[in-house]
């Protein structure tokens, strides 16, 4: 029985492994996300054009882009707790008329999905059809 538990305590002898995390400069750094921000914008076409981005009352933050081909350039507001982007379009919100909306029947590059959804927020449901547009 002796001879069994020393050689257990042999086999379980503890290695270790020092792990070093390099230190970056501030300038490193930089260096470093601006490659990533290139290769970012090679995949999904980046514009050198600036995002303006407008706060309305610490509460929504909205800003205006361009859909479509030709493009149309509307409203949208960028919702900071979801990963969705709504784009609305001129079937929407009567009640909305004074906003501008995108018209997929004058987009050369509008693609249906044929999809629906539908998805309740905390400030209120959300409902249309999915589709695609440059």
């Amino acid at each position: 029985m002796k001879v069994l538990f020393a050689t257990l305590a042999v086999s379980v002898t503890a290695h270790s492994v020092k792990l070093v995390k390099p230190q970056l400069t501030f300038d490193e750094l930089v260096k470093a996300l601006g490659g990533q921000r290139a290769l970012l914008g090679a995949k999904y076409g980046a514009s050198s054009e600036p995002v303006v981005i407008h706060d309305y009352q610490n509460a929504q933050y909205y800003g205006s882009l361009t859909v479509g081909t030709p493009g149309e350039e509307i409203n949208v507001i960028y919702d900071t707790g979801s990963s969705n982007l709504w784009v609305p379009n001129s079937d929407c919100c009567g009640w909305f008329s004074s906003h501008n909306f995108y018209h997929e029947s004058k987009s050369s590059t509008y693609a249906a999905n044929g999809s629906t959804f539908k998805i309740e927020y905390g400030s209120g449901p959300v409902s249309g059809f999915y589709s695609q547009d440059s």
